[in-house]
C-alpha cells in the first residue's frame, strides 16, 4: 500500500519484473521468500524516499540484459547513470542473493542517496555474484562525464551494521563490502566469509574532483569498525586513493578500528596511495 505498510505472509512469491517500493511505504516480509527473475537492465527491488524493508528472503536471478552494476541486484537504492539518490531508506533483517550470467551486485546504494540504513543483512554465498554490498558514487552521464558544471553525486550518511557476507567465489572479481566515493559513512560489526577483496575503500573514480564539495567535506567521516574478513583470495583490506580516469584525489579520510583478516589464504594489504 503506497504511503502505508505492506505485510507479506510467509510463503513463496514469484515475480518476473522489478518490485518498486512506493515512497513512504514500509514492507514487512518475515517468512516470505521472493524469487525475482529479471530480464533487461533492471534491479530486483527498487526503492523510493522514506521507505523500509524488514524481514524475509530476496533471491534475484538475472536472465539476460545486464548493462551496469545497478542491474539484477536484490536491492538498488538510487540511480548511477543520473546521480539521483533517495533519502531515508532502511533495509534490515533480510537474507539476499543476486546471481546471473554476468555476476551482479547484491545491494547497491548510489547517486546522492542519504540517510541509508543497512542492518542485520545476510548475503548468501555464491559463485556468480560480484559484490555483497556496494555503495558507489553516481553522475548524470547523459550530460557527459563529471565536470565542474556537471558534478558527481555521492552517497552520504550511510550506516551498515551487523551484516554477514557469505563466500563470494567468482574468480578474481568479488568484493565483500565496497565503498567508492562516499562520505559520512559507518560500517561496523560486519563479517565477510570470502571474497577476492574483503573490505574495499576507494576515494572514487573521479576522486571527488568534480563533486562540488569543499575539502572539509571531501571523503570525510568514513570508518570501518570491528569488521572481520575470514578469507580473501586477493587482498583482505584495500585502501585506494590513487589517480583514476585522469583525475586526482588530494585528501583521504578513512579509519579502520579493530578490523581483522583471519584464516588461510588471506592477505591484509593497503593498496594504492593513502
Amino acid at each position: 500500500a503506497a504511503g502505508g505498510t505492506a505485510v507479506f505472509a510467509a510463503g513463496d512469491v514469484r515475480v518476473t519484473s522489478t518490485i518498486t517500493i512506493p515512497a513512504s511505504t514500509k514492507v514487512i516480509a518475515y517468512g516470505a521468500i521472493f524469487d525475482i527473475e529479471i530480464t533487461g537492465a533492471y534491479p530486483g527491488i527498487a526503492v523510493n524516499d522514506n521507505t523500509s524493508w524488514e524481514g524475509g528472503t530476496v533471491v534475484t536471478t538475472g536472465i539476460s540484459g545486464y548493462v551496469s552494476g545497478e542491474d539484477h541486484t536484490a536491492f538498488t537504492i538510487g540511480d548511477y547513470t543520473t546521480g539521483v539518490g533517495y533519502d531515508n531508506v532502511s533495509i534490515s533483517k533480510v537474507t539476499v542473493s543476486a546471481t546471473g550470467p554476468t555476476p551482479p551486485n547484491t545491494i547497491l546504494v548510489t547517486g546522492d542517496s542519504s540517510n541509508i540504513y543497512l542492518g542485520d543483512i545476510t548475503v548468501s554465498s555464491s559463485a556468480t555474484t560480484a559484490c555483497g554490498i556496494l555503495v558507489h558514487w553516481g553522475a548524470n552521464f547523459g550530460a557527459g562525464n563529471p565536470s565542474a558544471v556537471n558534478p558527481s553525486k555521492h552517497p552520504h550518511n550511510v550506516t551498515i551494521e551487523r551484516c554477514n557476507i557469505g563466500a563470494l567465489t567468482y574468480p578474481n572479481a568479488t568484493w565483500g563490502i565496497s565503498l567508492s566515493g562516499v562520505y559520512a559513512t559507518t560500517v561496523r560489526d560486519c563479517t565477510v566469509a570470502q571474497a577476492h577483496f574483503g573490505i574495499d575503500w576507494v576515494a572514487g573514480d573521479y576522486g571527488f574532483k568534480y563533486s562540488g564539495f569543499t575539502n572539509a567535506t571531501t571523503l570525510n567521516g568514513v570508518s570501518f569498525n570491528n569488521c572481520i574478513v575470514k578469507k580473501a583470495t586477493g587482498h583482505g583490506i584495500v585502501v585506494d586513493g590513487g589517480v583514476e580516469l585522469f583525475t586526482e584525489t588530494s585528501e583521504n579520510f578513512v579509519t579502520f578500528n579493530d578490523c581483522n583478516v583471519t584464516g588461510p589464504s588471506t592477505e591484509a594489504a593497503l593498496s594504492g596511495s593513502t
